[in-house]
């Protein structure tokens, strides 16, 4: 089986997956989308008697997107712009290859046998629609306001004298200062001081009531298979409002536990919905024991699970889901062939990413390598 995995430079996920699909057999190519146009070229032929066909030409040889049976976009292409266009330019250029790049994953979907997720799943990655939709279907949603408007915001956050509220992006956002640290904006508390000289007006965010937690909770889901685990971020003041926001994220506790029914219904509900085969949700879990949707992220990470709990076999699914070609894979054996830990012993995964930024040195993808 042919298999066609497009990531951005730095990406440990698609190294890893690639790997697996490999001891399974199977003849796969990895294109950098970060290497055009620097490295690389596309092509899109139509009209006269012969089908359509989109061809990337990249220093490993020519990408035919209708030779791959499995497509699967780790990461949405995103081109980095050459630095010898002119800066008066860049938006245009930008702003062509995001149409190019939709066509072209709408066109290697149709092609393939097999696409994940489907290019239509890519406009449901907004977190208003996520809400909206889980709303609709029956989940416990925090109290949320999207908004930009200064007094909307403060009478939001004013609004319940007991009661704190979170401010978060609507999407990932980070930094990187000129002596080369990252710096990203984390779930943040946001009272009223916090507002007076905000310039809340500039960029739309999302506001949400504190949901007090008892424990968080991923939930990779894979096709049919689910894989909810337990983190226990109460356990450390950093990761309390965040587990992400843990300076250490090994010190937290992983453990695999039972999904409720009915919020695994909803969980496939949602994801009919949202045209998606595979998600990481994001839940909370109250002191009550409500379990409290946050969001579902269309391509997120999801071996950093398997990283500190080597228990849970989600390297080894992944692959097979992507193997099967069925969007409603379900799978219970394990496999002593793949495992994360096999493929972190037997690959030099540092010197391959240190290899790839060295390759594209306009772009900075050290913050892609394990981000949730």
């Amino acid at each position: 089986m042919k298999i066609l995995i497009f990531s951005k430079s730095g990406d440990f996920h698609s190294h890893a997956v690639k790997w697996a699909l490999e001891q399974l057999g199977h003849d796969v190519t990895h294109f950098l989308s970060s290497s055009i146009p620097m490295k690389s070229t596309y092509s899109f032929f139509a009209g006269g008697n012969k089908l359509p066909k989109t061809v990337i030409d990249s220093e490993n040889g020519k990408i035919d997107m209708s030779n791959y049976d499995v497509v699967w976009f780790r990461r949405v292409p995103r081109a980095i712009p050459d630095p010898t266009c002119h800066p008066a330019d860049v938006e245009t250029a930008l702003r062509d290859w995001a149409s190019a790049f939709r066509s072209l994953q709408i066109y290697g979907s149709e092609n393939a046998a097999f696409s994940v997720n489907e290019p239509k799943s890519s406009w449901n990655i907004c977190k208003i629609t996520q809400l909206d939709a889980a709303s609709r279907i029956g989940f416990n949603i925090p109290l949320t306001l999207v908004s930009n408007d200064p007094e909307q915001i403060a009478s939001f956050v004013e609004r319940g004298a007991n009661e704190q509220c979170i401010i978060k992006p609507l999407s990932q956002a980070s930094w990187i200062s000129s002596d080369q640290r990252e710096f990203a904006l984390p779930t943040t508390i946001v009272n009223l001081s916090d507002l007076e000289n905000a310039d809340t007006r500039t960029c739309p965010a999302i506001y949400q009531k504190l949901v007090k937690k008892d424990y968080e909770v991923r939930c990779t889901v894979i096709g049919k298979n689910i894989y909810s685990v337990k983190i226990d971020s109460q356990s450390d003041a950093h990761s309390s409002i965040d587990f992400r926001n843990a300076k250490d994220w090994s010190s937290l506790k992983y453990d695999l536990i039972q999904t409720p029914i009915n919020i695994e219904n909803k969980i496939f509900i949602l994801m009919e919905y949202l045209n998606i085969y595979f998600g990481a949700f994001d839940f909370i879990v109250t002191p009550e024991g409500e379990w409290v949707f946050l969001e579902v992220n269309t391509m997120g990470n999801f071996l950093w699970i398997e990283l500190y709990n080597d228990k849970i076999p989600l390297l080894q699914n992944f692959a097979k889901f992507l193997e099967s070609r069925c969007k409603s894979y379900s799978n219970k054996e394990f496999d002593d062939r793949i495992s994360l830990k096999k493929f972190i012993d037997k690959v030099d995964i540092s010197k391959i990413i240190s290899s790839e930024l060295d390759a594209n040195p306009n772009t900075n993808a050290s913050h892609y390598v394990f981000e949730s």
